[in-house]
């Protein structure tokens, strides 16, 4: 572990409902990467019970974890807060239900960013976890083509998943909390672009993808993905 005084390169911000099983996944992901843990933070933020939380959180004494409860309902108001309060160079927003797949993953994450300089967001598929339900895959294989649907062949995207993209800290256009299921994406996405800023969809930056979907849960997604598309095209008028 390196000094107190070591730089946080990346924050990491994972919203969380406090399902005990997929916030211990995520977390037991990133426990295993090779980044120095001084060089990271997590800042959990929920709405649940901050003790069921904080009792997940404690069995990875080795991390610097924030824990914050907040009165909020939605996951884009959670991920605003802690996009506000993050003190990494770089924030990198990851679901509770999503696990990083590979050790290098936050040091190569870092290493792109560097690469390719301060006004780009970098994103990357989900990709099937092995507990993912036949409608969690297909689920899956729909974000995909609607992430692939906004490629372009310069390397760089017009989309990114909400539960896995990450971009500078500092004041720049939030998520909007009255959209979701890829809404509150396009409009952030189109908003940056129109500042400058690239968005690059990199296959190293897959993350694996616990969805839990049954039939009920599958439509009702793919109906507020299909509202959100008007949107999409309001705002690249």
């Amino acid at each position: 572990m390196g000094s107190q005084s070591e730089i946080i390169q990346i924050s990491i911000v994972i919203p969380t409902q406090g399902q005990g099983q997929r916030l211990a996944g995520c977390l037991d992901s990133i426990s295993r990467q090779i980044l120095s843990p001084a060089s990271f933070e997590i800042l959990i933020v929920s709405a649940e019970d901050k003790t069921k939380i904080e009792t997940i959180v404690s069995a990875y004494p080795h991390f610097p974890m924030t824990v914050d409860i907040l009165p909020m309902d939605g996951a884009n108001e959670l991920r605003n807060f802690g996009w506000q309060n993050a003190r990494g160079k770089w924030v990198l927003f990851l679901d509770d239900d999503c696990r990083l797949r590979l050790p290098d993953h936050l040091a190569k994450r870092v290493a792109l960013h560097e690469k390719f300089g301060e006004n780009t967001v970098l994103c990357g598929e989900y990709q099937d976890d092995l507990a993912c339900t036949f409608w969690g895959r297909a689920y899956n294989e729909v974000t995909r083509l609607w992430l692939r649907r906004g490629f372009e062949e310069n390397g760089k995207s017009r989309n990114f998943l909400g539960g896995n993209f990450s971009l500078k800290s500092g004041p720049h256009p939030l998520l909007d909390p009255t959209l979701t299921s890829g809404g509150e994406e396009i409009q952030l996405a189109n908003n940056l672009r129109r500042l400058g800023w690239d968005i690059r969809l990199m296959d190293e930056l897959a993350v694996g993808h616990e969805a839990h979907h049954n039939f009920t849960r599958f439509i009702s997604r793919a109906q507020s993905h299909a509202r959100s598309k008007p949107r999409l095209e309001e705002s690249n008028d």
